[in-house]
Order: structure tokens, then C-alpha cells, then sequence
């Protein structure tokens, strides 16, 4: 299998030592060149693998491409492929923009393609396990009685508050989305100093508080869940709750792409949808 990836900075780079490892070819390409050959020299093994130098002129030698760049580019970049007939993996958010999602999804379903988002923590064992730990007679999962929490704090990558909601919100809505099974019904947003808390409110009295915070000394990735009287507290950064010795969620989550392109079984990613529908929920929460 051939890929290219397109966008070779810091995220990037983590994926491009996963997929060097994962597949015969990859092709790395970057607005700026010399990023794209830093990233191949870096990770240059035995496979083929080479630098991009024109997306669309070269587009035709790939099976699938994996998009690490601006958010703001993802819906232009994902397009092109997409038409190209190409799978796609892009970095969250999907698109800034819950039309644009919709288009990508559009197109992917037309063209009978992949189109999935990097929502690298759902590839946690330990989301895997508890998003099979309570199902109920019919089968879907039984948080009636719960309610969770979810905390993700740390460096700064932007200038305001609001910032941190697209470049932090995307991983929490997903956990919250994949434990509830259902689309949120209601979104709420309040900006205090630095901190930003998103309310999602899901059918059945079922809520998820997300605290977003970047001006913290710590990273925190922490998931709490309420069963009446009785918390549960996982820490999703710790070894212990992820088993990142063992299974690594960023190759777990690359190799289901690669596994659905390869054995040709499209896969439309509708919580990647839904994530950019509640933050832009999330943003009308501002005007009023």
C-alpha cells in the first residue's frame, strides 16, 4: 500500500513514524519542502519512501492520504483527494465548519471511500473496554444513570480562551459521543479566564461536563464517571489505564484506516461529524 501524508509538523511526524512502519510507501509532502525531508530522512528505512513534491500531479500513485495540516486546510486538502478517489485520514477537527463536513462525508459515501479522523483516544484500550462495559437488554451502552467528566489541559496554542475549543474540544466531544452512543441534543458553553466548560446534553438526563484549559502547569487528560453515589476516575495519559506499552493508540488508530483501505471496507466517520456539529454549536453559544 502506497500513502502519501500531507503536512509533516509535529503531528505529522507522529504519524509518519507510525505509517513508515505500517506500510511499503509513504510519501511525505509539506508546504515546506524542508520539513518533508527532515521528516523522510528521519524515518527512512528499507521501504520506499520519498518526498512529495506535487500533490496533485502525484495524487495517482496512492492509495490513501493522511492529512496533518492547519485545520483550516482540511476541508480544501480532503476534497482534492477525496475527488481523487482517495482515501482519506485527516487530523481533527474534520473541517472547521459542519457544512463542509457534510460535504466531505458526501463525497466519500459517492465514491464509496474511507473518510475517518485522527480521534487518536478512542483508540484507548481503555475507552474500547468501557465503551463495551455497560450495555443494556437491547445492546447499547447503559449511561441512564451516568453522567462524565472530562478534563483536557495543557500547552498553549492559541491566543484567547475561545481558541482552545477546536484545538482541545475535538478529543473529548468524541469520548463523550463514543461512551453515550447517541448525538448530543443540547450544547452549552461558558468562558471563565482561561478556562472554557462545553455542556453536552444527551437523550435520557444524560450530560458530559468538558473542562478545556490551557494555561495550566499540568497535562491532564482525565475522564470522570458518575454511577449515582459511586466515581470512577481514569487518568487516559497513564500507562496502567492505556496500555500504551502494549498498544499504542496512534498505531491502533492508523492500522484500523489501513486495515479498512486494504481490505476495502469504506468507513464513514460519523462521530467526526457529529464532533464538528457540537463545536459549532458550541461557537453560536457566544452570540447569545
Amino acid at each position: 500500500m502506497k500513502v502519501m501524508l500531507i503536512g509533516c509538523g509535529y503531528w505529522g511526524e507522529k504519524l509518519g513514524e507510525r505509517l513508515a512502519k505500517l506500510v511499503d510507501c509513504v510519501g511525505f509532502y509539506d508546504a515546506d519542502p524542508a520539513k518533508a525531508t527532515s521528516l523522510f530522512e528521519k524515518v527512512s528505512t528499507e521501504k520506499l519512501k520519498y518526498v512529495v513534491r506535487d500533490i496533485k500531479k502525484e495524487l495517482p500513485d496512492f492509495n490513501a492520504c493522511v492529512i496533518a495540516t492547519p485545520s483550516s486546510t482540511h476541508y480544501k486538502i480532503a476534497k482534492l483527494c477525496l475527488e481523487a478517489g482517495k482515501h482519506v485520514l485527516v487530523e481533527k477537527p474534520m473541517t472547521l465548519t459542519y457544512t463542509q463536513a457534510v460535504g466531505l462525508v458526501e463525497l466519500a459515501q459517492s465514491k464509496k471511500l474511507t473518510l475517518m479522523t485522527d480521534s487518536t483516544f478512542l483508540y484507548c484500550n481503555t475507552i474500547q473496554v468501557l465503551s463495551r462495559a455497560f450495555p443494556n437488554k437491547e445492546g447499547i451502552i447503559a449511561f441512564s444513570r451516568y453522567s462524565l467528566e472530562l478534563a483536557w489541559t495543557g500547552k498553549r496554542y492559541g491566543n484567547t480562551p475561545e481558541d482552545v475549543l477546536w484545538t482541545y474540544g475535538p478529543h473529548p466531544i468524541s469520548v463523550a459521543l463514543a461512551l453515550m452512543r447517541s448525538p448530543v441534543k443540547a450544547v452549552s458553553l461558558t468562558i471563565g479566564g482561561s478556562e472554557v466548560r462545553l455542556g453536552l446534553a444527551f437523550p435520557g438526563s444524560r450530560v458530559a461536563e468538558i473542562t478545556l484549559d490551557w494555561e495550566t502547569p499540568v497535562r491532564r487528560r482525565e475522564l470522570l464517571i458518575y454511577e449515582g453515589t459511586r466515581l470512577r476516575w481514569i487518568n487516559l495519559l497513564s500507562p496502567n489505564a492505556t496500555n500504551y506499552e502494549q498498544a499504542d493508540p496512534l498505531t491502533n488508530m492508523c492500522k484500523s484506516f489501513l486495515r479498512r483501505v486494504s481490505n476495502q471496507e469504506p468507513f464513514i466517520d460519523y462521530n467526526g461529524l457529529e464532533v464538528v456539529r457540537v463545536l459549532e454549536e458550541a461557537e453560536k453559544c457566544k452570540s447569545r
